[in-house]
């Protein structure tokens, strides 16, 4: 999956059989409503990598980004050293594991937001080298084809597919399609789908659709083409039901 979405020279050594999906979110509470992550740890060489996915859900551009950024990588190598034996972090052998920081964004606006942590940092070309920095990859979901992201078939990518700009049919569409061909996702990465479409959804699409959502990724695949077909149904009446009434009131 990671490879799939950035050019780098440590792509080639990240496959499916050695990622792992960390079921932990470091999102601050402040945050929730407006973005979520995805963690994958991977082995490279022998050492643990970590890649942090920051999912953006703002229609507008936040340049606060890089800094939340570096708390919550600085909040996940806290909790390395918390994990690990205090004599193993005093040796000299001992190394943080590496944190690839990516931003995915589905927003109608040019990204102007600071790549590189530094740059957020008051005065930093006096300081060269001696202040932290990182530089994050960027991924713009709406530049990936549906085709594309349906043949990784994992849960970045059915993330991907749901956060694009889409109209309700076609949303419904992928849910169906998700729920019946991603073959390899597991109730609990299911789960974490569920959760994340409903801090997502505006309350529009949550309305008609939120209470079905966990039930049409978990149902039977039989079963997934009854229930989109129904909240399809019921979507078309409500529009036919709301265009009546503007006519009525004689709103065009």
């Amino acid at each position: 999956m990671i490879q799939s979405f950035g050019e780098s020279p440590w792509g080639k050594d990240i496959t499916e059989d050695n990622m792992e999906l960390v079921n932990k979110s470091y999102i601050l509470s402040d945050y929730e409503e407006l973005e979520s992550d995805i963690v994958y740890k991977a082995n490279i060489e022998d050492k643990e990598v970590i890649f942090y996915i920051l999912l953006e859900f703002q229609s507008y551009v936040d340049y606060s980004i890089p800094i939340r950024l570096f708390m919550y990588m600085s909040e996940i190598w806290r909790e390395v050293l918390k994990n690990t034996k205090k004599i193993d972090v005093k040796s000299k052998g001992f190394k943080l594991p590496a944190i690839v920081p990516i931003v995915s964004y589905n927003g109608g606006y040019k990204w102007t937001v600071e790549r590189k942590f530094k740059n957020v940092i008051n005065k930093n070309e006096l300081f060269g080298n001696n202040i932290i920095d990182f530089e994050y990859i960027l991924i713009d979901i709406n530049k990936y084809e549906k085709d594309e992201l349906m043949k990784l078939k994992n849960i970045a990518s059915a993330v991907f597919l749901l956060d694009q700009k889409i109209d309700v049919e076609e949303f419904i569409s992928r849910i169906k399609e998700i729920a019946i061909n991603f073959n390899n996702l597991t109730k609990e990465q299911k789960m974490m789908i569920r959760h994340w479409l409903r801090t997502t959804l505006n309350d529009d699409i949550k309305n008609k659709l939120g209470e079905r959502i966990e039930d049409i990724l978990i149902a039977k695949k039989e079963e997934v083409e009854i229930m989109t077909s129904n909240i399809s149904r019921t979507i078309k009446e409500t529009f036919e039901q709301t265009r009546e009434e503007a006519s009525r009131l004689g709103i065009r």
